[in-house]
């Protein structure tokens, strides 16, 4: 992947550093950019998970999760993202 929409990738689900790539072999052939290369396999998803402690009468282990979670139909050929967030309990 290549373009400015590398910018939002430049880091793994994991943290570590994607970017650096300006140049790549694809297809047979050297690709030089202006922007970063990222390799379709190194993008990471559209969402983060945390782990949150509910409290009310009684504890309950719980996972914040928030990002990008759904696609939007806007007709038969668009596709907008969603945007939201849900929290599980997490049964021990």
């Amino acid at each position: 992947m290549v373009e400015w929409i590398t910018v939002f990738c430049i880091f793994s689900k994991d943290g570590n550093w994607n970017g650096g790539l300006k140049s790549a072999e694809s297809w047979g052939r050297t690709i030089s950019a202006e922007w970063l290369i990222i390799d379709t396999t190194r993008i990471p998803c559209g969402y983060v998970t945390c782990p949150v402690k509910v409290i009310d009468e009684s504890e309950h282990a719980c996972e914040l999760f928030a990002g990008h979670t759904h696609g939007v139909a806007k007709d038969d050929v668009t596709i907008a993202p969603g945007v939201g967030w849900a929290l599980f309990e997490i049964k021990q």
